[in-house]
């Protein structure tokens, strides 16, 4: 069993997952993309056309935000993805 002193345990800092750059790239890389921009952008308007019928608008929210594609009124104010 590992123990761990008070003063090392308040020097840590961070804890969020999926964050690092590499994990953001590749996450871009993925969504915004692939295949192809010209597809991943056609999908993501598919996407925005079913908000609310089978598609959340956080995700588009999330989806909008990182490609850097216009998110809709609708899912502006959406709560963020936890």
């Amino acid at each position: 069993m590992t123990t761990i002193a008070s003063a090392e345990l308040a020097a840590v800092t961070g804890g969020q997952r999926g964050q690092s750059s590499d994990q953001i790239r590749d996450r871009k890389n993925n969504l915004c993309r692939t295949p192809n921009p010209t597809e991943a952008r056609r999908q993501y308007d598919v996407m925005v056309q079913h908000m609310g019928a089978g598609v959340w608008p956080r995700s588009i929210k999330a989806m909008g935000d990182l490609c850097g594609w216009p998110v809709p009124p609708g899912a502006q104010n959406a709560k963020p993805l936890r």
